[in-house]
């Protein structure tokens, strides 16, 4: 699996979760990394890497 396709599940779970108030979600860079915004107005970066890539 890749990195990109890692990502893109991440996004759909984080997407679809109805424990998370998400009131935005985007692709934040193309290195792996997911902008979110919840309902509070709080954000964070979720980052994704293969563990391969940085040992």
């Amino acid at each position: 699996m890749t990195v990109q396709e890692f990502e893109e599940r991440i996004f759909d779970v984080i997407n679809e979760s109805d424990e998370i108030c998400i009131s935005d979600l985007r692709i934040f860079d193309k290195k792996g990394g997911l902008a979110v915004t919840v309902a509070d107005g709080s954000r964070f970066v979720v980052k994704c890497f293969s563990v391969e890539q940085r040992v």
